[in-house]
């Protein structure tokens, strides 16, 4: 595949709600087989999880390289709101280092019927072929509409924050947990948390609620390994994003062991709520052990 024409970041603004930082990928260009690529170098902290990228991570530049390829067939000028709703992520090598190889991606716009949208996307090296799959199905809001059912959320004071909030490392703070269920504390959004998701609406990224859900579900994997120190690696994720979670939310993460599928390879059910029971995304998430020799 070659490069059609480049899709400036200035280009891209125009076409989407989501901008720098949370927009975070490099060369993005369309091909002349008609898919949208581009490069990417990880930058979310790994905690536990193995790899040289997080599966939160490569479900985020996933989904966002999927709405460009959207936003190229969109026959409706403007800038919109493409909404993850439900995706299904595959990791298809487990690989425990890829820091000296390049990253990149690629998408498809594979239907498009105005209200909703679906992408099929994947991340590959050079040297290893395709690591991870992305399948996501996106709810398409135009900007005027968005601003309207969501104007109680609107937030126009300046954030002012020296780097990307989506590289710092947060505390995983554990309220309880046992040899089925794990949970965190309730925790507040912050507009800083939500840099680039969205101008004067910021709301925290699907892919961020899902990373950590990912971390709650891990440390539940490793406490039922007596392993807390242990490391794991995300073999695939089924999500489900209910609503928005827009700045001032208080919210909690939890996870349960949902089924053993083979000795170091379970799957967990994990919900992401507020206060009042209200279910914001849902994620069923698969994890395997890492052999400690890796």
């Amino acid at each position: 595949m070659s490069i059609e024409y480049l899709l400036p970041n200035c280009t891209l603004n125009q076409q989407l709600e989501v901008t720098q930082p949370y927009l975070a990928l490099d060369q993005v260009h369309v091909t002349t087989d008609g898919q949208v690529a581009g490069s990417l170098q990880p930058e979310q902290p790994m905690y536990q999880e193995a790899g040289g990228i997080a599966a939160s991570e490569v479900g985020r530049h996933l989904a966002i390289l999927g709405s460009i390829a959207l936003a190229q067939r969109n026959p409706k000028p403007g800038r919109h709101f493409y909404l993850a709703t439900s995706a299904e992520l595959v990791n298809l090598q487990p690989i425990s280092d890829l820091s000296r190889m390049t990253l990149q991606a690629t998408a498809t716009a594979c239907e498009f019927n105005g209200k909703t949208a679906c992408s099929v996307c994947e991340i590959r090296t050079p040297e290893l072929g395709v690591l991870y799959l992305l399948n996501t199905t996106y709810q398409v809001l135009s900007e005027r509409l968005f601003c309207r059912m969501f104007a109680h959320h609107r937030f126009t004071e300046p954030v002012v924050m020296a780097g990307s909030p989506y590289a710092m490392v947060e505390g995983l703070d554990i309220e309880r947990s046992d040899d089925s269920h794990c949970r965190s504390r309730v925790m507040t959004v912050e507009p800083a948390q939500c840099l680039g998701h969205f101008a004067e609406y910021p709301s925290l990224p699907v892919a961020i609620l899902m990373g950590r859900l990912g971390r709650v579900a891990g440390h539940l994997f490793l406490h039922r390994r007596g392993s807390p120190e242990g490391r794991y690696h995300v073999m695939r994720g089924d999500m489900q994003a209910h609503q928005l979670a827009f700045a001032g939310e208080r919210l909690r993460f939890s996870a349960s062991i949902a089924e053993v599928i083979r000795e170091g390879s379970e799957r967990f059910h994990c919900t992401v709520e507020n206060e009042d029971g209200v279910i914001f995304g849902e994620l069923a998430l698969t994890l395997a052990q890492v052999d400690s020799a890796s």
